[in-house]
């Protein structure tokens, strides 16, 4: 049962079936790189940040957000056949994370180092990407999808650098209005024509199981939707 304060109303107009698939993939996946970007990251117009597993849900969430709300230089990483998708949301640039010189790569884009990594896949690169941070750069783990790093302090405290932890989904309980905050604005900025989340593909309910095969195959680029 849902308590009536956990419910946010999202608008006084009627709603498409269309956009109601569109505000289904959204919350979430905006919601998330939303909360990242503002409350961790504490990003700024003109930064340079770097988004892991870019070609997915939260990830193309967060490359649209940081290129055309907060106006920064993005880079990408996925594979390189996901690559176009990922510049039509807004990255300047793209890593395949294949690539075994990730930090010559990173290094040769901005010398200077990354501002913010917005990592939802985890593992060992996680490793090379700190190392990559500019100075007080900070690095917001979502995700593990490669593994759990285990991160050396020492390179932190070189760079004066932060991890930050993000859990969108346990905001709700711990802190309702920054959850709120969070969903209310990714709405607006939808309904405004801001932003505009990709839906790769609808499938009927009794098509679960292959939506979850081709998710498994990384076959998916953005959102995949089950219809009721």
């Amino acid at each position: 049962m849902l308590e009536i304060g956990s419910l946010i109303k999202i608008s006084s107009s009627p709603i498409d079936d269309e956009n109601y698939s569109k505000l289904a993939s959204l919350v979430v996946n905006y919601g998330t790189a939303w909360m990242g970007w503002t409350r961790k990251g504490l990003i700024k117009e003109g930064d340079t940040v770097l988004v892991t597993g870019a070609s997915g849900g939260v990830g193309l969430a967060a490359v649209e957000l940081a290129s055309k709300i907060f106006k920064c230089k993005v880079i990408g990483m996925c594979r390189e056949e996901k690559s176009e998708q990922v510049r039509n949301f807004g990255a300047d640039h793209i890593i395949d994370y294949r690539s075994e010189s990730i930090r010559q790569e990173i290094k040769s884009i901005t010398p200077s180092g990354v501002d913010i990594v917005f990592d939802v896949v985890g593992g060992d690169g996680a490793i090379d990407l700190v190392k990559s941070l500019a100075f007080e750069g900070r690095f917001i783990t979502i995700g593990y999808t490669a593994g759990i790093p285990k991160i050396p302090a020492n390179i932190l405290l070189l760079k004066s650098a932060s991890v930050s932890g993000l859990w969108w989904g346990n905001t709700m309980q711990t802190a309702p209005e920054v959850f709120k905050e969070s969903v209310n604005s990714v709405i607006k900025l939808y309904l405004d024509g801001r932003i505009d989340p990709l839906i790769q593909e609808t499938l009927p309910l009794d098509q679960v199981n292959e939506g979850f095969t081709k998710m498994g195959a990384r076959k998916v680029v953005g959102k995949l939707i089950i219809g009721m």
